[in-house]
């Protein structure tokens, strides 16, 4: 860590070395204010994986139900299904991760 005169105040700036943290920990290899989007990819991934087979599978349900006169029947399977395969798919992509 390194003190210097700050620019426009006029005070003691603290400037940290590339790498290191503002606790002097170890080194990160990034600043602070770039770590949550590092992990922004991997959120939106998730969602969208539950998302996409939620609403599709809902709506199928839901037009098949009022198709053959069913009322909540096939649009819950459809919702069942759609958390099954959901939970697998992310399961699968988060234990990659770790």
């Amino acid at each position: 860590m390194q003190a210097t005169r700050g620019p426009v105040t006029g005070g003691i700036l603290l400037r940290y070395t590339k790498g290191m943290d503002r606790n002097d920990h170890a080194p990160t290899g990034e600043p602070d204010d770039k770590k949550p989007l590092r992990i922004l990819p991997v959120v939106l991934d998730v969602g969208f994986t539950i998302a996409i087979p939620l609403v599709a599978l809902a709506l199928g349900g839901r037009l098949l139900d009022k198709h053959l006169g069913s009322s909540p029947l096939f649009l819950l399977t459809g919702m069942l299904l759609a958390i099954t395969i959901s939970t697998v798919i992310v399961y699968k992509k988060i234990s990659k991760l770790l």
